[in-house]
Order: C-alpha cells, then sequence, then structure tokens
C-alpha cells in the first residue's frame, strides 16, 4: 500500500514534521525498552504534503474552563498504580495528560501533582526519564498554582513524549499517546459540556471528529501491537460513527441553519459507549 510520504503533523501551536519509522537500529540512550511499532510498507519520496492536526492536552480543557464548566474531580481516569504493558503506557500517558490539564486548568493543585507524579513514574518507564529530569520536575511545581504557565508546561511534556520517539526512530509509538489524548479529550467533552453548553459540545465533537480521521491516516501502515487491537478497533468504530454524525459547526448552530434536535441522539450514544469502552479497556 502507497501514499504521499510525507506530512506535516500539528500538535497545539507547533508545527512538528513526521518522518516515516523504518527498522533503524539506533540504541535507545536511555536504556528503555526496544519495543517498537514497524510500518508494514516501504515510504516512496514524493512532492506530496499533507497537513493534519491532531489534540493535544490544552485544547479541549482550556475551552472547559473559559466557558466556566463546573469542575468534577470524579470524572477523570483513576490514577492506578499496577503494571501496564509498555503500549497501553503509552496510552495511559496521553489519557493522563489530558487529565492533569483538566486539573491544572481548574487549579486543583495537589490532584495535579498526582498525575503529574504518575505520568513521571510512566514516563520514566516509556524511556522519558532523560527528558522529564529534575529541572523540568522544579519548573513543574513552581508553575501549578499559575493555570496558563503550567499550561504551556504540559504542552512542553506532550511535545517532549513525541520528540522522543521521534528521534528514536519510534513514531508509531508517540501516536499511542496521541491517542490516549484523543479519547480522553471526547470523554470531557462528553462529561462536562454535553449538558452546559451545547454549543461548545458540537465544537469539541467537529474537532474530535478531524482528530479521529487524522490520527487513523497517520496510523496507516503501522502495524498495531496485539494489545492494543481492541483499543484500534474502538478508534476506527469510532471514525465511522463520526461519519454518520456529521457533526454540524458551532456557527451553524448559532445561526439557526442547523437546530439542536437535528442532531442524531441515537450515533450520539453509540459514540459514547464506545469512549466509555475504550476507557475501560486501558483500565485493565
Amino acid at each position: 500500500m502507497m501514499r504521499p510520504a510525507f506530512f506535516v503533523l500539528i500538535l497545539a501551536w507547533v508545527a512538528i514534521t513526521l518522518s516515516g519509522c523504518g527498522d533503524s537500529n539506533k540504541e535507545d540512550e536511555s536504556g528503555a525498552t526496544t519495543e517498537e511499532m514497524k510500518r508494514d510498507w516501504p515510504l516512496v519520496p514524493t512532492d506530496s504534503v499533507r497537513i493534519i492536526s491532531l489534540p493535544t492536552p490544552m485544547q479541549v480543557t482550556a475551552l472547559l474552563r473559559n466557558t466556566r464548566a463546573t469542575y468534577n474531580k470524579e470524572i477523570l481516569f483513576p490514577i492506578e498504580h499496577t503494571d501496564r504493558s509498555f503500549f497501553k503506557s503509552n496510552v495511559l500517558f496521553g489519557t493522563y495528560l489530558i487529565d492533569m490539564a483538566y486539573t491544572g486548568s481548574f487549579g486543583d493543585q495537589q490532584a495535579t501533582m498526582e498525575y503529574f507524579t504518575t505520568c513521571k513514574i510512566l514516563g520514566d518507564n516509556m524511556g522519558l526519564g532523560m527528558t522529564m529530569d529534575r529541572d523540568f520536575a522544579d519548573r513543574f511545581t513552581e508553575n501549578i498554582a499559575k493555570p496558563d504557565s503550567l499550561g504551556r508546561t504540559i504542552l512542553e511534556l506532550y511535545e517532549l513524549g513525541h520528540h522522543y520517539f521521534r528521534d528514536q526512530d519510534k513514531e508509531g509509538i508517540g501516536l499511542l499517546m496521541i491517542m490516549g489524548c484523543l479519547f480522553e479529550g471526547l470523554h470531557l467533552g462528553f462529561a462536562q459540556a454535553r449538558e452546559h453548553d451545547l454549543i461548545l459540545f458540537i465544537h469539541i465533537l467537529s474537532q474530535q471528529k478531524q482528530y479521529t480521521e487524522n490520527l487513523i491516516y497517520a496510523l496507516d501502515g503501522y502495524e498495531i501491537p496485539a494489545e492494543l487491537q481492541y483499543e484500534y478497533e474502538q478508534l476506527v468504530k469510532l471514525d465511522q460513527l463520526f461519519m454518520k454524525l456529521n457533526p454540524p459547526s458551532a456557527y451553524e448552530l448559532k445561526t439557526g441553519q442547523v437546530l439542536a434536535t437535528e442532531i442524531n441522539e441515537v450515533v450520539l450514544s453509540e459514540i459514547e459507549t464506545v469512549v466509555k469502552d475504550f476507557r475501560a479497556s486501558i483500565a485493565i
């Protein structure tokens, strides 16, 4: 299977050019596991470029804070200290980044530090120990009472993870982290925006619809680990449901071009179920 070899991956405010993941024997200087995801087709250089965007921790959480959603720690993914496999740890890392951004945005310093500590443990297991060093931890602690500065620090942590796997020729693994961000961000949308602010909820749905399509595109050609086949199937199912739902834009709702009653509640409930199933599967 062939497709254009180059595409640009937009991570929030930072544009990162994503190159191919081959059978590199580059040594992991951190001593991390050598597990990796490989492409099952070669990359062939072309003049084509595809621009895609993927979710980051601060997008949904900043929207919720700015629309005065009610903070609720109970909706977040519980912090668990049981060992996870290497690949599931990457998904969980992305999930916890979203929740850490949420607690940080709403000023819950204790919960934010708990999520950071957990991310640090997962990051060490994933090989990020050299980048999530003492200096970074000190800066995180210094900024924990400043939501805007903390948000930038969380984005930096997110980018560190992506850069690390790119530099180790393991970009497919970095995309697993983004999968966790995608589903947890969508979960927060359902839990916090659906009843609180319909316009915001539709905006989040429209964003996540595009992110889902883009993530599937970015993962295309990578060999999905057997232990994450179910989670990947939920991603594909989510994409199919989004195509059926075809959520309107916030502008269409605001201007009355589309009525709230026209949104397919059956498909919406199916999407919510897929999100719940995904979260339950990575908790096992």
